[in-house]
């Protein structure tokens, strides 16, 4: 049976007992004319993720497998152990608390990598919705994605959304993760895929990116300093992993976060401290942060 396995989809789950059915419901809802797996990766909830999780394998043991950690692994090495365990030719990725909206996301994804045996990846546009979040927006459209070629820099600028990749096996050995301290793993390897072949854009919305209190990336992001600090040091881990050959481009990117973090403080009324993220904007692209200094007196 394993050798017939077309894609092979992935989902990382802890702690996401209001949506897991969902997401799980519609990766089964897809629409295809060949053989998928779900490999479902449960982290040891403390919630009813994993008693959810088995009652769907308990209907599905032919479509769904299930990798039961003992222990709470974190995401990183509960994302390498599903990706160790696909058997498929391609890789799908959604999260346990994300969910596909459309019946044939696969298909498309599938029919375009078969096309352009070329590309490495493909990905999509997505909605971004807002659970419990107190803002009152019930979903936005995140509409960056292009019907196009992407080569490393378009990869870089882009921001993909992580539930729509759709990317070939047996390319990368997902271990290079546990070498270094990331906090998540989807721009690191959307970079490592690129390096290695183009990838291909959809323009369609496939997949709803679910925004609450206990999504990763929402943890992580309400410490304005920790935010900035861990997206520093996550540049800066990408310029090690890559061993300085895309080193210009990432200092770009950490002369940004030094000036906006600059910027912040300044209209904190912290003048010193804005001078000292100043300097290391400058440290790192001296020409780039004169350029965004040009572009704010200007505005």
């Amino acid at each position: 049976m394993e050798n017939k396995i077309l894609v092979s989809v992935v989902m990382l789950t802890y702690n996401h007992e209001k949506f897991i059915a969902k997401a799980i419901d519609h990766v089964l809802s897809q629409n295809v004319d060949f053989t998928y797996e779900l490999i479902i990766g449960e982290d040891c909830s403390t919630d009813r993720t994993r008693e959810i999780c088995i009652d769907y394998q308990k209907k599905y043991p032919q479509l769904i497998k299930l990798i039961l950690h003992p222990v709470n692994q974190g995401l990183i090495k509960n994302y390498v152990s599903l990706m160790q365990s696909a058997v498929g030719k391609y890789i799908a990725v959604c999260a346990g608390d994300d969910y596909w909206c459309d019946d044939l996301k696969l298909q498309k994804q599938v029919n375009l990598m078969e096309v352009h045996p070329e590309c490495t990846m493909c990905f999509t546009n997505a909605y971004e919705e807002y659970d419990d979040m107190q803002n009152g927006k019930q979903r936005d459209v995140f509409s960056n994605i292009e019907n196009k070629e992407y080569d490393f820099d378009d990869v870089y600028k882009a921001t993909i959304p992580a539930s729509s990749v759709l990317f070939k096996n047996h390319l990368l050995d997902f271990t290079f993760l546990l070498k270094r301290a990331y906090y998540a793993e989807d721009v690191v390897m959307q970079l490592k895929l690129a390096e290695l072949g183009p990838a291909m854009g959809i323009s369609d919305i496939t997949m709803a990116y679910v925004r609450h209190k206990g999504a990763i990336m929402n943890l992580l992001c309400t410490d304005r300093e920790k935010k900035f600090k861990n997206s520093v040091s996550y540049s800066l881990m990408m310029n090690e992993e890559f061993e300085g050959r895309y080193q210009s481009m990432f200092y770009v990117r950490i002369s940004e976060l030094y000036y906006l973090y600059a910027k912040g403080e300044y209209k904190r009324g912290f003048r010193l401290s804005s001078l000292k993220y100043l300097f290391f904007a400058m440290k790192y692209d001296l020409v780039n942060t004169i350029k965004l200094l040009g572009r704010s007196i200007i505005k």
